[in-house]
C-alpha cells in the first residue's frame, strides 16, 4: 500500500481521471446545479478553445482563398491559351480565304491566257524603301522565269520581271516612279478598231498610269478597255 501511494505519477493519473469523471457525471445529471468549480473549468476551456479555433479557422479560409486564387488563374491561363489559339485559326482562315479567291480569279484568266505560260508565285518581299517600284516573288530560274516577263495577278497587269536568280527574281511594278523602267506596249479597244500605245508613267497624286505614242488619229475616250498581250 505505502508503495502505492509513494508512485506519484500515478496518482495524478488516477486523480486527474476520477475528476474527469465527475466532471462529465455533473455535466450530465446535474447541469442547472454545476458547482462553481465546473462551471470555471468549462468557461476557461471555452475560452481557450476559441482562442485556439478562431486563429486556426482563419488560416483555413485564408488557405482556401489561395487555393482559390490560384485555380482561377490557373482557369485563366487556360482561357487566354484557348483565344489565343481561336485568334491564329481565325487569321489563318482568313489568309487562305483570300489565298482561294486570288487562285478563282486566276483560274477565270486562263481562257484569255491560251498559248501563254502561267507560273503561279507568291510575293516573299517588298522593302518599305522601295515599295512603288518593285517586289519580290518566290519563283526563279528554276521554275523557268526569265527576264522581261510580265507579272500579273487576277485584276491584270502589274510589271514585270527585271532581275532573275535561281529560286526568286524580282519585279519593277507598274507604278515605279522611275520612267525609265516602264515603256510597258498596250492596246486600247475603240469603237471599230484596236489601237497600241506605250505605258510611259505613273501619276502618284491622281494614281493612275500615262499612255503615249497613241495615234493622233485615234479617237480615244473615257472608259474604252486598255490591255496587255494576254
Amino acid at each position: 500500500m505505502r508503495r502505492f501511494f509513494e508512485n506519484k505519477k500515478l496518482i495524478v493519473l488516477l486523480v486527474s481521471v476520477i475528476t474527469s469523471f465527475s466532471m462529465i457525471a455533473y455535466s450530465i445529471f446535474s447541469q442547472s446545479n454545476m458547482p462553481k468549480p465546473i462551471l470555471w473549468v468549462n468557461d476557461v476551456t471555452a475560452i481557450v478553445g476559441r482562442f485556439v479555433s478562431t486563429p486556426t479557422n482563419a488560416m483555413m479560409r485564408f488557405t482556401d482563398s489561395i487555393n482559390d486564387l490560384m485555380n482561377t488563374y490557373e482557369e485563366n491561363q487556360e482561357l487566354k491559351s484557348q483565344i489565343s489559339s481561336l485568334e491564329e485559326l481565325e487569321a489563318q482562315n482568313q489568309i487562305l480565304q483570300s489565298e482561294n479567291e486570288e487562285l478563282s480569279n486566276l483560274l477565270s484568266l486562263q481562257p484569255s491566257l491560251v498559248g501563254k505560260m502561267v507560273i503561279a508565285s507568291s510575293v516573299i518581299s517588298r522593302s518599305p524603301d522601295t515599295w512603288v517600284d518593285s517586289i519580290v516573288i518566290d519563283v526563279g530560274a528554276n521554275d523557268g522565269i526569265a527576264e522581261g516577263m510580265s507579272v500579273m495577278t487576277d485584276s491584270g497587269l502589274v510589271g514585270h520581271v527585271k532581275e532573275v536568280s535561281a529560286t526568286s527574281s524580282k519585279v519593277q511594278l507598274l507604278i515605279t516612279e522611275n520612267n525609265q523602267m516602264m515603256n510597258v506596249a498596250v492596246s486600247v479597244q475603240l469603237e471599230d478598231s484596236i489601237v497600241s500605245g506605250i505605258l510611259t508613267d505613273y501619276d502618284e497624286k491622281t494614281q493612275e498610269l500615262i499612255l503615249e505614242q497613241v495615234p493622233s488619229d485615234a479617237k480615244v475616250q473615257k472608259d474604252d478597255t486598255v490591255t496587255t498581250s494576254g
